[in-house]
């Protein structure tokens, strides 16, 4: 919520600050959904034999395939999209901001992940 309002006091008017908000969790789903589209091709390989409730039609691979690539094809260019400034705004800084708070976004998850089996010092008392 802090974050929210400091970029209202930064931002020259709410109407930027929302856009901005509302552009960086367009990106941040697509980016998600990248990841979505990867996963399934990936599973797919890694574990072939596991029952699944749905399968995709279209024999054993290129059905997934077909549906996956279109996937990330699709969410791929609706990210790029939304790196596109909008007329009011400086380009110098809208895609920079977009994608370093893209990057933080993503490896706050990842860096918590990673740190999450260090001993508490409690247990260490």
């Amino acid at each position: 919520m802090s974050t929210v309002a400091l970029l209202i006091l930064v931002m020259p008017s709410v109407n930027m600050a929302f856009l901005l908000l509302t552009s960086l969790a367009v990106v941040l789903y697509c980016f998600m959904y990248l990841l979505l589209f990867t996963a399934a091709i990936r599973l797919r390989y890694t574990h072939p034999d596991v029952r699944r409730p749905y399968r995709v039609p279209g024999g054993r691979n290129w059905g997934l395939w077909l549906v996956a690539s279109t996937g990330f094809l699709t969410s791929l260019t609706c990210l790029f999209i939304g790196l596109i400034p909008p007329g009011h705004m400086r380009e110098g800084i809208y895609a920079p901001a977009i994608l370093g708070s893209l990057a933080v976004m993503v490896l706050c998850p990842l860096l918590l992940y990673r740190f999450r089996h260090l001993p508490s010092a409690k247990a260490s008392i």
